[in-house]
């Protein structure tokens, strides 16, 4: 439904898709984007007019969604599928599907975008996700071996389970 700011009465009403569960703004505040948990998908809609901007498919059961702070990531928590879905920030493709204890609910994310928090519905416990994202790095020093020997082992900057994205041109 849309509201008119002014008089909070419903002007217009329509159909984002099946089962709309969470929304929130696209990272540069211009859209609001509807989670639709059953049709898998999300929608883009102007906040003014109500207008469906974009559809964006194959986002499969987007419960709980969210942009990190930096805005680098995009994370779907998908309840019904037990799953976290770690998606580019900039395009929303796909980086990396994840599964997650029982039941994964709601995202958080630390102040540096680091790590993914996600709760885990019943069960009183949090799931943390590493999110580190190494883009055009290796090609820029002087040892990439180096680089990558430091990502995992006990004081690495990736732990275990979490995700490293590693891009290169070359």
């Amino acid at each position: 439904s849309l509201i008119d700011k002014a008089t909070m009465v419903e002007t217009r009403r329509f159909a984002v898709g099946k089962e709309p569960h969470h929304l929130m703004a696209t990272a540069d505040d211009q859209l609001l984007i509807v989670a639709n948990a059953t049709s898998n998908d999300l929608v883009f809609l102007d906040p003014l007019t109500g207008e469906i901007k974009r559809r964006l498919d194959k986002i499969s059961d987007p419960y709980q969604i969210g942009f990190s702070p930096d805005k680098k990531w995009f994370v779907s928590v998908s309840l019904r599928l037990d799953r976290v879905d770690i998606y580019s920030g900039a395009d929303f493709s796909l980086i990396k599907r994840l599964p997650a204890p029982s039941a994964p609910s709601h995202v958080g994310f630390s102040r540096d975008s680091s790590l993914a928090f996600v709760t885990l519905q019943d069960s009183n416990e949090l799931a943390a996700f590493d999110l580190v994202l190494a883009a055009n790095l290796l090609c820029r020093v002087p040892s990439p071996r180096a680089v990558l020997a430091r990502m995992g082992g006990v004081r690495g900057l990736v732990r275990r389970g979490g995700l490293l994205v590693i891009t290169s041109p070359y």
